[in-house]
């Protein structure tokens, strides 16, 4: 509405001038003079001339109004056929990852081993993310090692061998498994993974095209439980929509050691209420390091 008013505003001023304001004053005008001819003068009064013109302007302006109305209804009505059929195409990322070292290439000078050349090199959609807290640090794996899942599978507990003696320790731990998915009615473009702890770098995984329903695993993860990882850190979805509007979502999330018991807790607020962000913000949360 506003634009259409700034679009034709000198249509609207120069129908305020001639309709309201000089109409109205060459009718007044009129009626203060008497008609030399007989045939001229009228049989009513100013006060009629101006309920006839009134009533007359009115109804003009109801019915264009009807027509505007109209026209914004067709409009609307195109344009929801045309977003129903509009086709979008994205383009996904494949992550890559040799498994080659240096001796077995060695060992495989003049060989002609095809099945084990397939099997160094690896490419691949991310479905699963780990961002695993050391100290002051955080940082993205594919995968967690044998060693950090079999913390996790037995709870923290694990026999450790002292001299020729095995015992029981305790290993503390956080482990956060989450799962992420689209809900929304579109694809979520260029969806962009964030981690941090607040005040530091954020770390960001490479954009990727989240589909209707598509999910992805996300697990944070540390076994180095001690005072320097115990704090507040977010965990943030920035994304666009088929039009480029910009949105993010974030995830506080807080890492502290009970009082009483000594364990180590974590607590996530989940609400992650959606926000329209402006372009600069997000240029400039894309200054963090990229994974």
């Amino acid at each position: 509405m506003i634009d259409w008013i700034k679009r034709y505003k000198w249509y609207l001023f120069s129908f305020f001038i001639v309709f309201i304001v000089l109409i109205p004053l060459v009718i007044n005008i009129a009626f203060k003079y008497n008609a030399t001819f007989e045939f001229a003068r009228a049989e009513w009064n100013a006060s009629a001339a101006f309920s006839f013109y009134g009533t007359l302007l009115a109804a003009v302006i109801t019915v264009y109004g009807v027509f505007l109305s109209i026209r914004y209804a067709q409009s609307n009505y195109r344009e929801d056929v045309r977003n129903r059929v509009l086709p979008y195409i994205v383009l996904t990322h494949y992550n890559s990852e040799s498994h080659t070292d240096l001796f077995s290439l060695m060992q495989g000078v003049g060989e002609n081993n095809d099945d084990k050349k397939e099997n160094e090199y690896e490419e691949y959609k991310m479905e699963k993310v780990y961002f695993v807290i050391k100290s002051n640090l955080v940082e993205v794996a594919r995968s967690l090692t044998k060693e950090q899942n079999e913390i996790i599978h037995k709870g923290g507990f694990t026999f450790k061998k002292n001299s020729d003696n095995w015992s029981l320790s305790n290993v503390p731990f956080v482990s956060c498994p989450l799962e992420t998915e689209n809900v929304g009615n579109g694809v979520a473009v260029n969806f962009i993974i964030g981690f941090k702890r607040l005040k530091q770098k954020k770390v960001y995984l490479s954009p990727l095209q989240l589909k209707r329903n598509q999910t992805i695993y996300i697990h944070i993860f540390s076994e180095c439980v001690d005072e320097n990882i115990e704090g507040d850190y977010e965990l943030e979805f920035l994304y666009y929509d088929i039009y480029s509007t910009q949105y993010c979502q974030k995830y506080p999330l807080k890492i502290y050691k009970d009082k009483g018991t000594k364990n180590v807790n974590y607590r996530i607020d989940f609400s992650g209420k959606q926000i329209k962000i402006e372009e600069e913000e997000v240029n400039g949360q894309n200054e963090d390091e990229v994974s």
